[in-house]
């Protein structure tokens, strides 16, 4: 028997990590030398199952098998009598081909209540293999972990699934979590926009009849409003009403989303409204109203957002997005200033903008230099030194959402053709009003006010 002492040696090693950086991050909180009993043989470590009563070797899947059964035990408050493990999944004819990894079942014993897949880390898929087990046992809750995320996703329909901010414990219900009031404070940082997008197309809006391009930036939009209200009065708009009905959730999306209209006019139309049908609203926002995209990692939201432009087939209209690390060396190529104003006429998703901030942010507005103040002045920078103009609004939208989570926002991307400043709306000339050149010409400099 191994030195309990060493387990997280032994989990480390396990991970080929020496640096404890694998992520267990669900597991916060959990001693691991209550959890495991490790034992060494043959250059290989077992551990004692908590519910086999027998030892399995150590890799890292089980590790994190075994933390989630001890969570659903300890946490949850799950009787260890009515959970088990490895369990065969039938469908149609065909038995035993899948395995489940963690079921918990109905008071009965016989009919599964919660289902779980867990992954090692990094390994993402598996939940459409766990939805498809959903499926053919009717268990309701379903968990999909890594030990660094845990997706918590209730069937509601044979083909809609709705994400919860949390499982129901031993003796809660489902309308008792989404009961609980979620305060700005508790939003958690998205860990991949990209997956949540291809979610919320594939899964929630494929079959649904409308663009899911341009309803997943109308939920984006009325997403980034509520998180720059919430934290004036933290009374939550963008989330799934507890006991309301999918049209009362969809009236409450709907008048959020006509407040970010009227907060950013150049975005969308004002005729625009949230086309979601009424039963897909509900999966649709659960998805996105646990996390928080202000103050999120960029590289995280610019990957998400280009993989949605390019669905839009951009090549076929003669427009190509630069490659990040072109846009890398040519900023730091003109080593931009505190000082300096930039503006990209054919700005796209602004990865210029942003790159260009981020480079100023690291090297002129730092702490070091600023103090507690220093994000004031990244954010003043970013209102007022950078402008980008496009003419495909799509890109705008994209370019736009990308500032305003960058800057905390504020932003001056312009929806309008830089080619041709004689249709540009007044709205447009008065922001770049301020950059035209004095011309000695007193007629000259009038018309070139105007046009």
């Amino acid at each position: 028997m191994v030195n309990q002492k060493l387990a997280n040696e032994i989990i480390n090693k396990i991970f080929h990590n020496p640096d404890m950086q694998y992520g267990l991050a669900v597991f916060e909180g959990i001693d691991f030398d209550k959890v495991f009993k490790f034992s060494e043989k043959d250059e290989k470590y077992y551990l004692q199952c908590l519910k086999r009563n027998k030892s399995v070797v150590a890799k890292p899947e089980e590790i994190v098998r075994q933390l989630m059964l001890y969570k659903l035990v300890n946490y949850y408050k799950y009787p260890i009598d009515r959970i088990d493990v490895e369990v065969d999944v039938q469908f149609g004819r065909d038995i035993g081909s899948k395995r489940a990894d963690i079921v918990v079942y109905r008071e009965d014993g016989r009919a599964p209540y919660l289902m779980v897949e867990v992954k090692k880390p990094d390994v993402k898929d598996g939940l459409g293999q766990l939805k498809s087990y959903a499926n053919a046992t009717g268990a309701p809750i379903l968990v999909l972990t890594d030990g660094k995320i845990q997706n918590n996703i209730l069937r509601t329909d044979p083909n809609l699934f709705e994400d919860l901010l949390e499982i129901p414990k031993f003796n809660e219900t489902v309308e008792d979590v989404r009961s609980k009031k979620i305060t700005y404070g508790d939003l958690e940082e998205i860990p991949d926009l990209k997956q949540l997008v291809y979610d919320l197309q594939e899964v929630v809006l494929a079959n649904s009849g409308v663009d899911s391009f341009d309803e997943i930036f109308k939920l984006i939009y009325a997403k980034l409003y509520d998180e720059i209200e919430t934290p004036r009065n933290d009374n939550r708009r963008f989330r799934v009403i507890a006991g309301a009905t999918n049209k009362e959730n969809l009236n409450n999306i709907s008048r959020l989303f006509e407040d970010s209209k009227n907060q950013w006019r150049d975005v969308f139309k004002p005729n625009d409204e949230i086309e979601i049908p009424e039963n897909v609203v509900v999966p649709a926002v659960s998805l996105l109203q646990k996390y928080r995209l202000f103050g999120s990692n960029l590289q995280i939201i610019d990957d998400a957002f280009e993989y949605l432009i390019n669905l839009d087939a951009k090549g076929e209209k003669g427009q190509y997005f630069t490659p990040r690390h072109v846009i890398d060396m040519a900023v730091k190529m003109l080593a931009p200033t505190a000082k300096d104003f930039i503006m990209d006429t054919a700005a796209g998703s602004c990865g210029f903008l942003l790159h260009a901030m981020q480079y100023v942010w690291e090297n002129e507005l730092t702490k070091d230099k600023f103090g507690d103040g220093y994000d004031i002045k990244q954010k003043d920078y970013a209102e007022k030194h950078l402008f980008g103009i496009d003419f495909d609004p799509r890109s705008v939208k994209i370019g736009k959402a990308m500032m305003l989570i960058a800057g905390d926002g504020k932003t001056n991307v312009t929806y309008a053709d830089s080619l041709d400043s004689d249709i540009w709306s007044e709205e447009t000339k008065t922001r770049f009003h301020p950059f035209l050149k004095a011309l000695k010409d007193s007629e000259e400099n009038r018309r070139n006010q105007d046009e």
